[in-house]
């Protein structure tokens, strides 16, 4: 027997969903999330453990797995538009980072497969944006709402961080493989108490801007290393560190640096024009 909703109890779902932001979470009760697999290739413990409960007959398995706890991703406008018009919100995997540098890493954007959420700092919860599902927004409803983000500069950074998951730049192979060396000298320099420790940490950004395209037979770069405001006061230090960092960069392929191939700046030091057509580097891209 098909049931259907009332006025009464749509009116309750819509008024339960006022409350809700992007970023807020649900970390109490028996949470878990379905993610579909093909049981012939089994990926996971939890799929591998799943198939079990299947005949074969069946290709394409869904597989539930507990977790500590949801986020929501979907845009406020989204969340507070009535249940009868928008069925769904869209949520992702809460995950416990005990690394407290890596949670730092997270906090300044430089992982893009998670993204920040203060009032969950000190649970060391973050959002894993690879683990997303869907859910009615009857369940949303009925459940306990914890804000993940308090301001409005909070939720723009979140918000921020779900964009650059969705539109980070593909660089060409023979780019990458010419910034092994730069790769693996910042992650050995980051969180150091030394002048080059102390200058990864100040960055925002390392954005990459292509002469004449990426698209070229031959294309010349030039590196912006984008600082935090007023972190460096040392400028020929932080030049010199960069200058070092630049010099273990070999490509082998149609790419080669800029000359001068670089410049450390702070946001009110580079264009509008030079931010637009440079790409900034994931910090997974410098990262193993």
């Amino acid at each position: 027997m098909a049931i259907t909703l009332d006025a009464s109890e749509i009116k309750r779902i819509d008024c339960a969903l006022q409350a809700w932001r992007q970023g807020d979470a649900v970390i109490d009760g028996d949470i878990f999330m379905v993610h579909l697999a093909d049981q012939r290739h089994p990926l996971t413990e939890a799929t591998r453990a799943a198939a079990a409960d299947f005949s074969d007959e069946y290709t394409t398995i869904h597989v539930p797995t507990s977790v500590r706890g949801l986020v929501v991703l979907s845009q406020t406008c989204d969340i507070v538009r009535t249940c009868v018009q928008s069925h769904f919100v869209e949520l992702c995997e809460l995950v416990r980072i005990k690394d407290e540098k890596q949670l730092q890493e997270i906090q300044k954007g430089r992982r893009s497969r998670y993204a920040y959420l203060p009032e969950l700092a000190d649970k060391h919860l973050v959002a894993d944006l690879d683990r997303t599902v869907t859910a009615e927004k009857a369940v949303l409803a009925g459940w306990s709402r914890v804000e993940g983000c308090a301001t409005d500069e909070e939720r723009v950074a979140f918000a921020a961080a779900l964009a650059r998951k969705r539109h980070r730049f593909a660089f060409p192979n023979g780019f990458n493989t010419g910034l092994r060396k730069f790769r693996d000298n910042i992650k050995d320099k980051h969180g150091r108490d030394s002048s080059e420790g102390r200058l990864v940490d100040a960055i925002k950004e390392i954005r990459v801007q292509p002469d004449p395209g990426w698209g070229a037979d031959v294309v010349k770069v030039f590196f912006w290393f984008l600082l935090y405001p007023d972190t460096v006061t040392d400028f020929a230090t932080a030049f010199a560190n960069a200058e070092k960092w630049m010099n273990r960069i070999k490509f082998e392929s149609a790419f080669s640096l800029q000359d001068p191939a670089f410049s450390v700046v702070e946001p009110k030091d580079m264009t509008v024009e030079d931010y637009l057509t440079s790409f900034p580097l994931d910090y997974d891209d410098v990262s193993p």
